[in-house]
């Protein structure tokens, strides 16, 4: 019996699955376009005329993962403040819209590689909306080939200048206005002729991601027996 054991055990050879640990993979994300008009309303200080002194705009977009790394949110902040007078200023967040989920496919995000996009520039000043329009060139304020790039149109509002800023990544166009002939931080959800951010182009955003697979059966294999140890049948008599 004990070398029955033995050669049953050495003989058997035992297969088990053996479940190694998912690795999380670098990618690219399209996110969805979003037609989003955020005009600030909240009023940090002054009179809520810039009156041609800028103003100086910053914009922040943060990407935040939600729903376990199934869907992804922007976060937007602006903040536009004048260059000397008064020193109107007004600055406000707006909470949070999604700009990307799985669809239900078995795939979360585990990390953003660039959840922070930001962009300052100054604005041009405001005109006359009723004075003699010249002729009129787009003028790229920041150095050519730097990015983001910010380009002030000759597309007017109430006498603001449309300005459109570019990007490569996450942020692939932004239409924002800035200085304007009247009253530039609004009072109401109305954006005409107000500061604001008119239109966001989304682009691709870099994360790593995790692919859930369904889990592997383990197999086994059956124990090889040596029949040289197993007892030969003793046949009964007739």
């Amino acid at each position: 019996m004990k070398h029955f054991l033995i050669a049953a055990l050495a003989g058997a050879t035992i297969a088990a699955g053996i479940s190694t640990a998912a690795q999380a993979e670098r990618t690219h994300l399209r996110l969805m376009q979003n037609s989003q008009i955020l005009t600030p309303t909240r009023l940090i200080r002054g009179d809520r005329e810039f009156g041609g002194n800028g103003p100086r705009i910053d914009v922040r977009v943060q990407f935040i993962a939600k729903k376990h790394g199934a869907q992804i949110d922007a976060r937007v902040t602006m903040r536009a403040a004048e260059l000397g007078g008064d020193g109107s200023e007004t600055r406000q967040t707006f909470y949070d819209f999604p700009v990307w989920h799985s669809g239900g496919k078995p795939i979360r995000v585990t990390r953003i590689l660039q959840p922070d996009w930001r962009v300052s520039f100054t604005s041009p000043r405001g005109q006359n909306p009723f004075a003699a329009r010249g002729s009129c060139r787009d003028a790229q304020v920041t150095p050519r080939g730097f990015l983001p790039s910010v380009t002030v149109t000759c597309r007017t509002e109430d006498g603001g200048h449309f300005i459109v800023v570019r990007d490569r990544g996450p942020i692939r166009q932004m239409l924002l206005m800035g200085d304007t002939s009247g009253d530039d931080i609004s009072t109401d959800n109305n954006p005409r002729g107000d500061t604001g951010i008119r239109g966001i182009q989304f682009g691709m955003l870099p994360v790593e991601v995790l692919q859930k697979r369904p889990p592997q059966k383990s197999s086994k294999a059956i124990p090889q027996i040596d029949r040289r140890y197993l007892k030969p049948k003793v046949r009964s008599r007739q």
